[in-house]
């Protein structure tokens, strides 16, 4: 099963956070075809020209690549432990100025965690610079460990949905190629 961590590039993707707006746009897109008198006849401006209006098959395995990475995306923002969406490394957590304080009061907010080693050994409150710094890496890597594998029935369904999301998307992109190449003259 995925963990977190995995499932954050998808949470991250900003091409899938546009899911949203096609949420959107494509009812109200397929609202407006439906008004529309169907086939529209040109033929009295061009010979021959009759336009179908019906929401192709495309639109709707696209809308419904959107729903299924809107809900994703809904569980990943509910459900995602902060420490994994907002790093994705001990670096990241260096480089963003947090410390030890950050960290214990992070902690206190998890049940059934506890620190173990040397970050449960040491005395927070006399702490060397460098004893900071070393209990900083472990802390966060106990805590990231923790979370990075908790809630299984959201991971389990946020990652599916993802994953269908962007599996309908790659059907829709290959049966478009395929149209494509089915219509061109060069095979």
């Amino acid at each position: 099963m995925a963990n977190w961590e995995s499932i954050n590039k998808f949470g991250k993707n900003r091409l899938l956070a546009t899911s949203y707006v096609w949420l959107i746009i494509v009812p109200l897109v397929a609202k407006t075809m439906s008004k529309v008198e169907n086939p529209l006849d040109f033929s009295r401006f061009v010979d021959g020209l009759v336009l179908d209006v019906v929401l192709p098959f495309s639109w709707q395995l696209f809308y419904f690549s959107s729903v299924s990475i809107a809900i994703a995306a809904t569980i990943y923002y509910l459900r995602c432990p902060e420490i994994i969406k907002n790093f994705n490394s001990f670096g990241d957590f260096q480089r963003e100025g947090r410390d030890s304080a950050y960290l214990i009061s992070y902690s206190k907010e998890l049940r059934d965690f506890e620190f173990t080693g040397f970050a449960a050994d040491v005395s927070i409150d006399r702490m060397h610079p460098e004893e900071e710094r070393h209990f900083n890496g472990v802390a966060f890597w106990q805590i990231y460990k923790f979370e990075n594998s908790r809630f299984p029935y959201s991971r389990a369904i946020c990652f599916s949905l993802y994953r269908l999301g962007v599996g309908l998307i790659v059907l829709l992109l290959l049966d478009n190629f395929l149209y494509v190449v089915e219509q061109s003259s060069w095979f």
